[in-house]
């Protein structure tokens, strides 16, 4: 393959390469946008860095996952608000609604036998005012 040929090949790869990091872009946007709507209406939301969980994810990448379950608001250590940390980062935004009532006093580990207790108040009371 001539220097002309593989130059337009390596370009092309380099455009695809860019539209796919566009439409993540894009998916992940829409993805908070929606999830920051349900935080204005009083639902809690946090988030999570998803890595692949590979040899080769980076240390940046590593360490946002390792800061477990954040608020949607809040960076995550490297200072990113959501992924990608930079280029050719495979990583993903996991949210998902907080549930700061989920406590072990409501719902028993130690005995598998055992009920979950009703929570002292739950979600949807809250929501509607009716404590």
């Amino acid at each position: 393959m001539n220097k002309k040929k593989r130059a337009e090949k390596l370009q092309k790869e380099a455009q695809k390469r860019k539209t796919a990091d566009a439409r993540a872009d894009a998916w992940l946007e829409r993805g908070l946008k929606q999830s920051r709507g349900l935080q204005s209406a009083g639902l809690p939301m946090e988030k999570s860095w998803l890595t692949c969980g590979d040899d080769t994810v980076c240390e940046i990448c590593n360490g946002n996952a390792e800061a477990g379950w954040i608020p949607l608001d809040e960076p995550f250590p490297s200072g990113h608000m959501r992924p990608l940390a930079h280029d050719g980062c495979r990583c993903d935004l996991l949210i998902q609604m907080a549930m700061p009532d989920t406590d072990p006093e409501y719902y028993p580990v130690d005995d598998p036998k055992s009920k979950p207790q009703k929570r002292k108040s739950g979600l949807l009371s809250r929501l509607l005012g009716k404590r």
